[in-house]
């Protein structure tokens, strides 16, 4: 006998008053708690998932969809978004995010990670891709580029985690009579472009560890969070 797998979303009643209900209502959510991944984890609470109902998504309705919302604050001027945390996909906001990036950095972009043998061969490909630092690259066009076949999706979500790519928007890609078709892409591009390079790199001058510290703290500030859940969490 086959079973097939369900999966359950766990999120709150339309009635609950923390229920977010709108896009606008996330993006002050998340500008408010500095950082929220989209989906649930070992932190209770920390997540879209279980702040929304679960009852659109995948829905397509742009008004109440989370799924279509993680497209719109993609694009919002102070919202970073991708697979920020630990391969999982969330949102950072603008001002937490140097925070991030010291981090998962520690005062070296990806250049001088690449020079200091910090980075694996298919992670300087890829961001070798991003040379000028202006570029901004539907995922299936770095994908033929980096000629990194299925190494490709690891590469591109350590490139995220490592704070060196963000999800720049989503768009269809174009025909060659220039109409738009298809699903929605992402497009990427490395945060410098969207925040400025100052303010991506404003903690430099930070130790790793106390911009870790800074991050769980900020956890711990709005949610129940044991240190083996933020450790996996922000590894």
């Amino acid at each position: 006998m086959e079973f097939e797998e369900k999966w359950t979303m766990h999120g709150l009643a339309e009635s609950d008053p923390g229920c977010r209900k709108s896009v606008d209502e996330l993006k002050t959510l998340i500008l408010g708690c500095g950082f929220l991944p989209l989906f649930r984890n070992a932190v209770p609470g920390f997540s879209v998932e279980e702040i929304v109902s679960s009852r659109y998504w995948w829905s397509g309705d742009a008004a109440a969809d989370p799924w279509e919302w993680r497209m719109i604050l993609a694009e919002d001027a102070d919202i970073a978004y991708g697979k920020l945390f630990n391969g999982a996909s969330g949102f950072i906001s603008k001002d937490w995010f140097p925070y991030f990036a010291q981090l998962k950095r520690d005062g070296y972009d990806s250049d001088s990670a690449a020079e200091e043998g910090l980075l694996n061969r298919r992670l300087v490909k890829l961001m070798g891709a991003f040379k000028s630092g202006g570029e901004i690259i539907f995922s299936n066009v770095l994908k033929n580029e980096t000629c990194l076949g299925g190494a490709f999706e690891t590469a591109l979500g350590m490139a995220q985690n490592k704070s060196f790519l963000i999800c720049h928007s989503f768009a269809q890609r174009i025909n060659r009579q220039g109409m738009p078709y298809g699903w929605h892409v992402a497009r990427y591009c490395v945060p410098e472009l969207k925040f400025g390079r100052d303010a991506v790199r404003s903690r430099y001058d930070m130790p790793a560890d106390d911009a870790r510290e800074a991050v769980f703290s900020q956890v711990r500030h709005n949610f129940r969070a044991e240190e083996g859940a933020l450790k996996k969490l922000f590894k």
